[in-house]
């Protein structure tokens, strides 16, 4: 009895190594040195997997097409400038049209701004006193 089974044990490897010889599906090793991985190509074949390019130094993003793309941050918002509140009122000089404007920029400096009679910023360097005090008052740079 025992030398049956291990006639029938020998028998059945013998049987699985000649179906396996026989099998169309074979393990070869890849000549693509790229990779390792396969991966099924959709048409009964195998492909190298190609994975996609790493990114560069600093942050990097996938876009919308799945590529790798430098990281860009937004730019961040600007604060226009303000008026000064609550005195003085913006000045208008009927004589020349021109408008005075005491503004403060985001970092608290305080300037004059100019506007022509089309309204139109006039730019120059320089300081002066707010217009409507004869000269003294306090003075300020004009962009």
């Amino acid at each position: 009895m025992r030398s049956m089974i291990k006639t029938a044990a020998v028998i059945g490897a013998f049987a699985a190594a000649l179906a396996s010889n026989a099998s169309s599906v074979r393990a070869e090793p890849s000549m693509d040195n790229r990779s390792t991985i396969q991966v099924d190509d959709g048409k009964g074949g195998w492909k190298p997997y190609d994975p996609p390019p790493k990114p560069g130094q600093g942050i990097s993003v996938i876009d919308e097409n799945g590529d790798w793309v430098p990281y860009k941050p937004k730019k961040p918002v600007v604060k226009p400038p303000k008026l000064v509140k609550p005195l003085p009122k913006p000045y208008h000089d009927k004589r020349t049209g021109w408008t005075f404007y005491l503004m403060q920029a985001p970092n608290g400096v305080q300037y004059i701004q100019i506007e022509d009679a089309n309204g139109a910023d006039l730019h120059f360097g320089g300081s002066m006193a707010w217009p409507n005090t004869g000269g003294a008052g306090p003075v300020y740079p004009v962009n």
